[in-house]
């Protein structure tokens, strides 16, 4: 027997007529699965029934329990997948159907990051370094510009969803860096200010710094404190980048089918 024709209708409806387990959007080639088997007492029902693709539901009966390959989906299981999925079609949280060229804009944008944002260029500094030296804070500048850039384009966005919600973490995670960054450093340009180098205080009679030349040791003392503070500060929100960044290069070579550079 099959499902009846509310059933059917239902369900379709239900699903976006996209497989409840690899999410491609059919049209007409979908099918209605039992996920109890008639022969093992399942009915006709809507609780019993998951709406999968041609190659999803030939998996269903291809596994073989005499000698077992890979992992059966349980009825549990496809319950599971399946109200997940009807609840983000009903929310309207699932990805919208993509075209061809709709996956070649995204492609395009994924190179443009890629090209922008290489993983040898500022992006290694920041990993690298304690991020106190002018050199580490200005790769986050380099990275904060390139991200400002790229902004600037209204076509600097991915259709498919989860691309487009880790490209938004990762330029946000940059924005938050630079400025805590530009915070810190301008603090540190104001103790350099007051001190100058050195050579210029030996004697003891500077106008500028009242404390001669023990007051300049203990000003650049103040300097390379803060900047130690400032390095420690800025870790934790570089690692956040970093991590973002990650995600955003693995997720892109996954979704797009690409490497992108």
């Amino acid at each position: 027997m099959s499902f009846p024709e509310r059933v059917k209708e239902d369900a379709l409806v239900a699903c976006g007529r996209r497989c409840c387990i690899c999410h491609e959007f059919c049209g007409i080639k979908m099918e209605l699965h039992h996920m109890a088997l008639h022969s093992e007492g399942g009915k006709d029902t809507a609780e019993n029934c998951i709406p999968l693709c041609f190659d999803c539901h030939s998996e269903q009966s291809s596994y073989d329990k005499k000698h077992p390959k890979g992992t059966k989906y349980t009825p549990q299981e496809l319950t599971r997948q399946r109200d997940s999925w009807y609840t983000k079609v009903a929310a309207g949280l699932a990805d919208p159907v993509q075209t061809d060229d709709h996956r070649e804009l995204d492609r395009e944008v994924f190179r443009s990051i890629r090209r922008v944002f290489p993983h040898d260029g500022p992006l290694k500094i920041i990993r690298a370094s304690r991020l106190q030296s002018s050199d580490d804070r200005n790769a986050i500048v380099a990275v904060y510009n390139s991200l400002k850039a790229q902004m600037s384009d209204p076509g600097f966005e991915f259709i498919d969803r989860e691309l487009e919600e880790a490209r938004a973490n990762f330029a946000d995670a940059v924005i938050e860096l630079y400025q805590i960054n530009w915070t810190e450093t301008m603090y540190c340009t104001f103790l350099v200010d007051e001190i100058s180098t050195p050579d210029n205080y030996k004697d003891g009679t500077s106008a500028r710094f009242a404390g001669g030349y023990e007051g300049f040791i203990e000003g650049w003392s103040r300097v390379e404190r803060n900047r130690d503070k400032a390095g420690k500060a800025l870790r934790p929100l570089a690692e956040k980048v970093l991590t973002s960044y990650d995600y955003l290069i693995k997720a892109g070579r996954r979704r797009t089918g690409i490497d992108g550079r």
